[in-house]
């Protein structure tokens, strides 16, 4: 990985919102036919009451995310603040953003959840089991979408975006079958370990050469992975549930945003209809190599001219409308919070300091604890 430092960091954002701008800019365009007035038309005559409810939507769907850290939390039995919870989700949030796709902050997420006593292990199990909570309920969602054309509902998107749809849509089935079965039968990712021990370069990024000091190293986090999450799972479940409703709550905040933007722009399209392609166009862009898939998701909106009587006109600003919520937004509030939780951190090293080796760094803290925790068990024993 490129060595990612602060300016850098902000570098990428710059760029990419740049991007999107562009892209936007090229949309307009091409689909009023180089009439660039008609958009000003929309604009003009949009009822900013409907985009004020979708920026509330927004808004919402942050606390919404925030809570689902805090019922994680106090599913570990830790004492989770609200406040704190919300600036590691902007924290990989940002990150997100600044990176390849639109994942990639999970590490930064645990990074600084160690500053608030928790374990690498801990942090770890948290964050991932949040974001498989998010694939289920995706895949939920989008079960229920191929129920609902059963009776009678049609989505209509084209070849191409189908084709990645059921490809991302397969993965995302695979990743959650994956987790649950390495969790609960450890003979599989212990075998699936011995199978990429055989290669130097993944050996090289666990920083070992030894084949078995690999599995060794795999086997133990393995082991500390399923003791959080028992851990998790067997004491609070009631905040497992309110995590998943909450998970399901947000999906359906953000997915239900485009619909108000819609109706400020005088248009009148089903709610499950924009539902269905915001599902899907999430799934379908979960792969674009840039950060914050900018420009995938820019152009994965143009699904959205189905549910339009006048697509010509509306589609340009209704994207323009939208990445300024679902993206920009984002950025102007998460990158400060990152930024300054970054210069608490490392103080006056964080503008120098290469946040790609926050891999490194967990895998020493992890050594740390394995080390006390060995420590422990031999003084209980000598007890």
């Amino acid at each position: 990985m490129s060595k990612l430092t602060r300016s850098t960091l902000i570098r990428y954002i710059v760029l990419a919102g740049i991007a999107s701008f562009v892209i936007i800019f090229l949309i307009m365009q091409f689909t009023t036919g180089f009439d660039f007035g008609k958009a000003i038309q929309s604009i003009v005559s949009a009822k900013w009451w409907w985009i004020l409810v979708a920026l509330g939507v927004n808004l919402l769907s942050f606390v919404f995310e925030t809570l689902q850290l805090v019922f994680l939390g106090l599913a570990l039995g830790k004492k989770p603040r609200f406040w704190r919870m919300m600036q590691i989700y902007f924290v990989g949030n940002f990150f997100s953003n600044a990176t390849p796709s639109t994942s990639g902050g999970e590490p930064f997420q645990v990074f600084f959840l160690l500053d608030d006593s928790y374990t690498i292990a801990e942090g770890t199990v948290m964050v991932m089991i949040r974001g498989l909570i998010s694939v289920m309920v995706r895949i939920l969602f989008v079960v229920g979408i191929v129920i609902a054309t059963f009776f009678g509902f049609q989505l209509t998107l084209s070849k191409t975006l189908d084709i990645i749809f059921y490809i991302t849509l397969s993965g995302f089935g695979l990743i959650v079958i994956g987790g649950i079965a390495v969790l609960l039968n450890p003979f599989i990712f212990t075998f699936f370990v011995r199978f990429l021990s055989r290669f130097r370069w993944v050996r090289k990024l666990a920083k070992t050469e030894d084949p078995d000091d690999f599995v060794a190293k795999g086997t133990s986090f393995l082991n500390e992975i399923r003791g959080s999450a028992k851990l998790m799972l067997s004491r609070n479940k009631i905040f497992i549930v309110l995590a998943i409703f909450n998970s399901m709550l947000t999906w359906m905040l953000l997915k239900s945003m485009p619909f108000f933007v819609m109706l400020a722009l005088s248009e009148s399209p089903s709610i499950l209809g924009v539902f269905a392609i915001g599902v899907v166009s999430q799934l379908a862009t979960a792969w674009v190599p840039t950060p914050g898939a900018v420009g995938g998701i820019e152009i994965g909106m143009n699904a959205f001219a189905a549910l339009m009587t006048e697509p010509s006109k509306n589609i340009g600003i209704f994207v323009l409308i939208y990445r300024l919520m679902d993206y920009h937004m984002d950025v102007f509030i998460g990158a400060p919070v990152a930024l300054s939780l970054l210069t608490q951190k490392f103080g006056a090293k964080a503008k120098t300091t290469d946040f790609s080796t926050i891999g490194s760094t967990i895998e020493t803290q992890m050594e740390l604890e394995k080390h006390r925790q060995g420590e422990t068990k031999q003084e209980q024993k000598s007890q």
